[in-house]
C-alpha cells in the first residue's frame, strides 16, 4: 500500500484543469488556424512523460472519492427510510424494508421513476455503500487504500482471507494507524503525504516498520535533499570532470560544442554557494525543452539588450520561437523570455525592485522596440543571498514546457543543486559533456 500512498501523494504535482484545458483546445483547433494557443510540440518529452504518469494517479484518487460517496449516499439512503417508516407509523401504516426502499427510490426519481437503468443503478451504489460501511467499520478506513478493495466488496471470503493474513503480522497495527492518518489526510486536502507516511512509520512501535522506511525512501526516490548529499553529487561530478580533463590534458570541457566551460567553475554548486553564471548556461542547455526553444548565455545587463535582440534574431532563423537568457546585475541573476507566439517578453526577478523592472522594461522597448508587450511576471522571491542563479535555472526549466506560474512547484535550493549535478553527470555519460577539440552537435 505505500506504493498507492506515494502514488496519490503526486497528486501535488499533477496536471491542473488549466493544463487539461490547454490540451484540449488544442486538439480541438482546426489545423488551418492561426490563432495563437497552446501547441503540442511546447512540451517536451519529458513533460509529456510527467503528465501522463501524473494522469493516471488521479484514477486512484477518483476510487476513493467515488467509495466515499458511495458510503456517503447508502448512509443517506437507510436515514431516508427510517424517516418515511415514522412517516407511516405516524399513520397507523407499517412498510417492509424493501418497500421503504422502493418508496425512497421513488421519492429520489421523481419522475424519473421509469428509467430503470438509473434505479438499478442507484440500487447498486446504495448496495456497495453499505457493504463498504461494514467493512469500514469492522476494519477501519485503511482498508480503501487497498488495491482488492473492489474484490472486497464482492466476497466476504476473500475480505476474510485477505484480512486475517494481515492480521497475523506483528506490524499490522502500528500500520492501519499509520494508513489512517493518511485517509484523514486524504479527505482534508485531496492527496496522501508520503513523507508524512514514512515520518509516522519511524515513530511507530514497530521496529520492522522503522527498519523499511530507508528502503521505501530508495524505492521510492522520495529521500529529502540535504546538503551532505548535494555535496556528495557535486564531489562525483568534479572527480568526473578531473580524471576527463587530466586525460585530455586541458582543464576545460565542451558542452554540446557550444560552450568551453572551465572546470573549477563547478565548485559553485557547492551548498550555499552563489551559483556562477556559466552553470546556469550550461544547465539551460542541457535542460530538456522543445525544439522550438532555446536558452541564450548569460547577458551582462547595462542598460540595453541590443545584442540579446541580436540574438534572438538569429535564433528565428533556426525555427526558435522562444528564448530564455539569464541577466547578469552585477551581482544579481533575474532570466528574460522572449515569446515570440505570445509577442510577449516576460522579466521573472526573485528579488523584485521597482528599480530593475524599469530599466529592463526600457531595455526591452528600445532594443525590440513598441510591438512588444512587456510583462513582469511575479515569481517566487528567494529568502537568502545565493540562490538567485538557482531561481533562474528553476523558473526557466518550468518555462521551457510551458509551464505556468500557477502550476509550477516551489523552487528547493538543495534539491535544485542536486538535479543541476545529475543534469551535468548525464551529460557526461552520452557524452554531450567531453574534453578535446570542439565538435559541433
Amino acid at each position: 500500500m505505500a506504493t498507492i500512498i506515494y502514488e496519490m501523494d503526486a497528486i501535488i504535482d499533477s496536471p491542473s484543469c488549466v493544463m487539461y484545458r490547454r490540451v484540449f483546445k488544442a486538439l480541438s483547433m482546426d489545423p488551418e488556424s492561426k490563432l495563437p494557443g497552446f501547441e503540442m510540440n511546447t512540451w517536451s518529452g519529458t513533460m509529456w512523460s510527467h503528465f501522463l504518469n501524473a494522469s493516471e494517479m488521479r484514477s486512484q484518487q477518483a476510487t476513493i472519492y467515488r467509495l466515499i460517496a458511495y458510503m456517503g449516499f447508502s448512509q443517506w439512503f437507510d436515514a431516508q427510510k427510517t424517516d418515511f417508516e415514522e412517516k407511516y407509523a405516524f399513520r397507523g401504516h407499517r412498510r417492509t424494508g424493501r418497500r421503504l426502499a422502493s418508496i425512497v427510490l421513488d421519492h429520489l426519481l421523481k419522475l424519473e421513476r421509469q428509467d430503470t437503468k438509473k434505479r438499478t443503478r442507484l440500487i447498486r451504489m446504495n448496495s456497495h455503500g453499505k457493504k463498504l460501511r461494514a467493512i469500514v467499520k469492522i476494519h477501519g478506513w485503511w482498508i480503501l487504500f487497498h488495491q482488492r478493495i473492489w474484490d472486497f466488496i464482492k466476497s466476504n471470503a476473500i475480505l476474510s482471507k485477505t484480512t486475517s493474513e494481515l492480521e497475523g503480522l506483528e506490524y499490522f497495527e502500528p500500520l492501519k494507524t499509520c494508513l489512517d492518518e493518511q485517509m484523514t489526510t486524504f479527505a482534508d486536502t485531496g492527496k496522501t503525504d508520503f513523507s508524512s507516511f514514512l515520518y509516522s512509520l519511524t515513530k511507530s512501535a514497530s521496529n520492522l516498520l522503522k527498519s523499511q522506511v530507508d528502503r521505501l525512501r530508495q524505492d521510492f526516490e522520495v529521500e529529502e535533499v540535504t546538503p551532505a548529499m548535494v555535496s556528495a553529487k557535486v564531489h562525483d561530478l568534479k572527480q568526473g570532470l578531473l580524471q576527463m580533463c587530466r586525460a585530455g590534458r586541458r582543464d576545460v570541457f565542451w558542452v554540446n560544442g557550444k560552450y568551453e566551460v572551465d572546470r573549477q567553475v563547478i565548485d559553485t554548486l557547492d551548498p550555499d554557494t552563489w551559483l556562477n553564471g556559466w552553470v546556469i548556461n550550461v544547465g539551460l542547455e542541457l535542460a530538456d525543452k522543445p525544439l522550438t526553444t532555446s536558452s541564450q548565455w548569460s547577458f551582462h545587463f547595462k542598460g540595453s539588450l541590443e545584442q540579446v535582440r541580436q540574438r534572438f534574431d538569429n535564433d528565428m532563423t533556426n525555427a526558435i520561437s522562444i528564448a530564455f537568457c539569464p541577466l547578469f546585475h552585477d551581482n544579481h541573476f533575474t532570466l528574460l523570455e522572449i515569446n515570440m507566439p505570445d509577442n510577449t517578453i516576460r522579466h521573472y526577478n526573485s528579488m523584485a525592485s521597482e528599480d530593475t523592472a524599469s530599466s529592463v522594461q526600457r531595455a526591452v522597448v528600445g532594443s525590440f522596440g513598441p510591438n512588444w508587450t512587456y510583462d513582469e511576471t511575479p515569481c517566487p522571491q528567494q529568502t537568502d543571498t545565493s540562490s538567485c542563479g538557482l531561481s533562474v535555472f528553476h523558473i526557466a526549466s518550468m518555462r521551457m514546457n510551458n509551464v505556468s506560474m500557477e502550476e509550477m512547484v516551489p523552487m528547493n535550493a538543495n534539491k535544485c543543486r542536486a538535479d543541476l549535478a545529475d543534469l551535468f553527470l548525464r551529460a557526461i555519460d552520452r557524452g554531450a559533456i567531453w574534453v578535446g577539440r570542439r565538435i559541433a552537435k
